[in-house]
């Protein structure tokens, strides 16, 4: 029997529209009696602390025109607007019986969460987790089968949303307003109004947004006895609720080990709804008289179960480029392409990545051994990455338990999520200038390239600089056009292989030595073209044989992108000069603008966060610990997302003017 509470789960999705996105979970409501002295079940104790949650928002709405302590919610800058209830009428669901393997429909109570917000899904969840996963864990603990945020990561916070979210037919919101327009908004409106006789153009233009934490420390240091008092009086209601949760300890009241159990939850969320509130500053009297109150503020949650740790790095499965640059001595990448490709034949392409060497951290040089044959390296100073859509995983053959271990903003692709990111009319997927379908020939009679179509992607690099610096540095090379010239000697090299495949004799599985694929490469550009054209380059060879190549190995080339790189884009360490103090060998791009100056310095520990641009190794490589509070995930270790990261590929104009 499955019900919706099945764990093999629906794929839910959130409905969104002009940039707002809707949001409704529902969750059986634990059974029985809490643990505390009162006899009280959970969903007396969900509908208690609620109806108190709701009092305590709706005066310091409604009433309190100083707000001294920044709302929860607010805080994120994203909620819109929430509610959460309980559906008080019995429905039918799935109940375990205690201590068996049973399961058994019986009436059920529920609670319900609906939400709107800003922009997409996980970086809204990725907010309620923290900090909002405070207030949260108060109300949802009495949810059966929730996961806490203040104990879990964001990923199994975000699998318990989605495995008891909802789909919504319809979602309408009446604009695309964000909760800072609306900030702002209602600041100009104050603004006009406490300048009745005066012309307020000057300060509306001056005005900028200002944070709630900020606003509200400034309410505090405005009128800090009005703050104080407030906070006395909110500390007071929060603390009658402690009796629904107990500041008990589960394993001991004692010691290095202590944990609170549910009582940690009230006590968060309290610290953050009067965050800033200090009771040291109340008057003796007041503080004698909330003394128990203020003991209970200040009591040590206890220690939460330690947080894995990041496993060793192994960079021979880091692809080249996402921890270090390309640039190797005096050689500057200036050139590459981007290979549009699509999957004929999944069986023959798995083969073909089985003996295809890829640029890795560790070992840069790339190159492939066909089997039976002599391994070819392409030496230094040349590159290949190569990155798959979700199609293309898909069309390789991973299983569902493969696959759905993606995040789903990854398997729905930038085109479905276009409005959340921002692409909205004249930037809408329909106006988006699709990749031109330009390989082996390009004509205007074929239609451009739907993005649906590629499965994965090939980046080559090198540097084209010759001995007698006529490289094309600094402009656009067409690798779409040259590349065709070396077609003819790749088709031959590419058949060789093919045969001398078949002919190898079982006993040389190893194959011979290495043979030098750069100059292979280097023969094939040399041999291409007409005299008094320019040369192809080692790139151009590359594009023809893997092109060739794909005839065989069950993909095809569908398109062509050029990539380009100014040489003084090269990032040095910057210099000042003695007379200036304006810093010198700045990388700038092929326009002359400063370029380069955020790239990610990888930190050890958050200990060693110190500049702007640093990061830990999860920013960067999946599986690790990141500055957003995730920490190691160990359970990824064999999943094909350890060690590797996403890429975006987004086409701009820019006006030098």
């Amino acid at each position: 029997m499955r019900t919706r509470y099945d764990k093999q789960r629906r794929d839910v999705t959130s409905k969104d529209i002009d940039g707002i996105t809707d949001l409704v979970v529902w969750a059986p409501i634990k059974e029985g009696f809490i643990d505390a002295f009162l006899n009280v079940t959970y969903e007396t104790r969900l509908k208690v602390v609620s109806e108190a949650l709701h009092s305590v928002r709706k005066s310091a709405r409604e009433y309190e025109d100083f707000e001294p302590y920044a709302d929860t919610a607010k805080r994120i800058l994203s909620l819109l607007d929430f509610r959460i209830g309980i559906v008080d009428r019995d429905i039918f669901g799935e109940y375990k019986v205690p201590s068996t393997n049973r399961t058994t429909l019986r009436p059920r109570k529920y609670m319900y969460l609906v939400a709107t917000f800003d922009g997409p899904w996980e970086p809204y969840i990725r907010e309620i987790w923290r900090p909002l996963g405070y207030f949260l864990d108060l109300v949802l603990c009495n949810c059966e089968g929730y996961l806490p945020a203040s104990d879990n990561s964001f990923e199994d916070y975000a699998q318990w949303v989605r495995d008891n979210q909802l789909d919504s037919a319809i979602f309408y919101s009446t604009s695309g307003l964000t909760v800072e327009d609306k900030i702002y908004l209602s600041d100009i409106e104050q603004i006009l109004l406490d300048n009745p006789d005066t012309d307020p153009v000057e300060k509306v233009a001056r005005h900028t947004f200002t944070h709630p934490d900020e606003a509200a420390k400034q309410a505090r240091a405005d009128d800090p006895h009005r703050a104080l008092a407030l906070g006395a009086e909110a500390l007071n209601v929060l603390y009658k609720l402690s009796d629904f949760y107990p500041p008990t300890y589960v394993n001991g009241d004692t010691g290095p080990e202590k944990q609170m159990g549910e009582g940690r939850f009230l006590l968060n969320a309290a610290r953050e709804l009067i965050g800033g509130f200090d009771p040291s500053l109340l008057l003796p009297s007041t503080q004698a008289f909330l003394a128990d109150q203020i003991a209970w503020f200040k009591s040590d949650i206890g220690k939460l179960p330690p947080k894995p740790v990041d496993g060793a790095l192994d960079k021979t499965q880091v692809q080249k480029g996402l921890l270090s640059d390309y640039d190797e001595g005096d050689a500057v990448i200036t050139h590459g392409a981007l290979l549009l490709s699509r999957i004929t034949d999944p069986d023959r392409f798995r083969e073909f990545l089985k003996f295809s060497k890829w640029s890795w951290e560790e070992d840069a040089s790339p190159g492939f051994q066909p089997p039976n044959q002599n391994a070819i390296s392409f030496g230094p100073g040349f590159f290949l990455n190569i990155a798959f859509s979700y199609g293309g995983l898909t069309r390789l053959g991973l299983s569902d338990e493969q696959l759905k271990v993606f995040p789903k903003e990854f398997r729905q692709g930038m085109q479905e999520r276009a409005p959340l990111l921002g692409d909205e009319f004249a930037n809408h997927p329909r106006n988006w200038k699709l990749p031109v379908r330009n390989w082996p020939n390009s004509t205007d009679k074929v239609p451009p390239i739907e993005l649906a179509e590629i499965d994965f992607v090939v980046q080559v690099r090198a540097s084209l600089r010759n001995k007698d610096k006529s490289d094309p540095e600094n402009e656009f090379y067409r690798f779409s056009e040259h590349a065709q010239n070396c077609l003819p000697g790749a088709s031959a090299f590419a058949e060789h292989q093919l045969n001398a495949s078949d002919a190898a004799d079982a006993d040389n599985e190893d194959g011979g030595p290495n043979e030098d694929g750069g100059d292979l490469l280097q023969a094939l550009a040399d041999g291409a073209g007409e005299p008094d054209t320019r040369a192809a380059t080692k790139l151009d060879a590359y594009i023809a044989v893997i092109s060739e190549l794909g005839k065989h190995w069950g993909f095809s080339i569908l398109g062509i992108e050029d990539m380009v790189r100014s040489e003084a884009a090269r990032y040095k360490p910057p210099a000042k000069s003695p007379k200036s103090t304006t810093p010198q060998n700045v990388p700038t791009d092929h326009f002359g603008f400063v370029d380069g100056i955020s790239q990610p310095i990888v930190k050890p520990t958050p200990g060693d966060l110190k500049g702007p641009t640093d990061v830990l190794l999860g920013d960067v490589l999946y599986g690790y610990q990141n500055t957003r509070g995730d920490f190691a995930n160990p359970d990824m270790e064999d999943s094909l997302l350890h060690n590797g990261s996403f890429m975006v590929v987004r086409k701009i104009s820019q006006n030098r003017k």
